[in-house]
């Protein structure tokens, strides 16, 4: 009768316990296309899409930076315009040479005058065809810059959604990832989750 019992006591209140199952369902598209850049090492610069735009085969999507080869480009195609300058101030100057030559040899017999006139011409030829070989190194070279755009560029090889944009502020080298941008066929879109619990995933569920 003396013996000391002590007790802990507790509030229990009723819960409902919950019991998941955690299913990954995707929409994989049977078509699509996985882009990236050609070149490498080159500072990445814009997208101009965003994740689920759609877009058309042939449209630009992004871009690395451009800016040395649009310098490239605006400092040829000046050099190409001051070369053709000069060739039309040389064909300018010999139309006046062989002018001067037909007056002074006015009188003269048609074959002096072939001749005299063939030498000017001679004289001319030599100066024209030198700047027209510079013309034709830069016009290579304006071509070599500009197949290089192509392999800082992105663009769709098939109408589609963007369903992936590569973060490129971690890391905006531009370097060859293997995914820059994905694009699916929505036209060829599937629902797909791999699970036994087929009941619950009724057409049109959130």
């Amino acid at each position: 009768e003396n013996e000391s019992i002590e007790f802990n006591t507790t509030t229990v209140e009723r819960i409902d316990m919950v019991l998941s199952h955690n299913i990954i369902c995707t929409y994989d598209s049977q078509g699509y296309e996985r882009l990236l850049f050609d070149a490498g090492g080159i500072a990445f610069d814009r997208y101009y899409v965003q994740l689920g735009d759609r877009v058309t085969a042939g449209q630009l999507l992004a871009e690395l930076d451009m800016s040395d080869i649009d310098a490239r480009l605006s400092e040829l195609h000046l050099d190409l315009s001051l070369l053709e300058l000069q060739i039309s101030a040389v064909e300018e100057d010999r139309a006046l040479a062989l002018e001067r030559k037909r007056i002074l040899l006015e009188g003269s017999s048609a074959e002096e005058l072939a001749q005299a006139l063939a030498e000017v011409n001679k004289q001319f030829d030599w100066r024209a065809q030198s700047l027209k070989d510079e013309v034709y190194l830069v016009k290579l070279q304006i071509q070599e810059c500009e197949a290089e755009i192509p392999k800082r560029q992105l663009r769709a090889g098939i109408d589609g959604v963007v369903s992936y944009l590569y973060d490129f502020s971690q890391d905006p080298t531009g370097k060859k990832v293997v995914n820059a941008i994905r694009l699916v066929d929505p036209d060829q879109t599937f629902f797909r989750a791999e699970t036994d619990l087929w009941p619950y995933l009724e057409v049109g569920k959130t």
